[in-house]
């Protein structure tokens, strides 16, 4: 879906119209034992989400297009502030690799997603990162790619529907409305 993804500015947004207006909406969590929850999610999950920001600033259509040897830009969950310095660039280990990050904004206190599953996931511990599929190749397992595609969505043109791409793989197109994955 992100074929010009790297064409993309703040000022010119990829033109989704290519793609008959539909979107994927995907996300990997890793919460892995004694280390900070990691929420990579991509460009169009993140701008559905659209959290608000506490301090700093919001993710760039940029950020889902450097490099993994660059530092990433993060958003920090409301609860990680007082751990991360906004501006400075840490490593953080995930998925047995290392992460550059650097923290470029706070989200609001609260912020949470509803995924595919019905569960709501709070990003308050977590450190929002985006997924980029190009640099991800050399992170992600099989099971990994499974599991993001179980937990997707996509959205459709037509107003307030989408369905959960692993049903969509699997032939069962079973609608659901948008609405219900924003936490109220």
């Amino acid at each position: 879906m992100d074929r010009m993804l790297d064409e993309a500015t703040d000022e010119n947004p990829y033109d989704t119209a290519r793609n008959k207006g539909e979107r994927v909406l995907n996300y990997i969590l890793s919460q892995e034992e004694g280390k900070d929850p990691v929420f990579f999610a991509n460009r169009y999950l993140y701008d559905f989400i659209a959290p608000e920001i506490e301090t700093g600033e919001k993710l760039k259509i940029k950020d889902w297009s450097l490099k993994i040897d660059e530092p990433t830009n993060v958003i920090l969950g409301y609860n990680q502030k007082d751990r991360y310095e906004l501006g400075k660039t840490y490593e953080i280990d995930y998925f047995g690799n290392k992460l550059k990050i650097t923290a470029v904004g706070v989200a609001k206190e609260g912020t949470s997603f509803v995924n595919g599953k019905g569960e709501e996931i709070n990003l308050d511990n977590a450190i929002i990162t985006p997924l980029n599929y190009d640099d991800s190749k050399s992170i992600f397992t099989e099971e990994e790619y499974k599991e993001i595609n179980d937990r997707s969505i996509i959205i459709s043109p037509e107003a307030d529907k989408a369905m959960y791409l692993g049903n969509y793989l699997r032939g069962a197109y079973r609608v659901v409305h948008l609405s219900d994955l924003i936490s109220q």
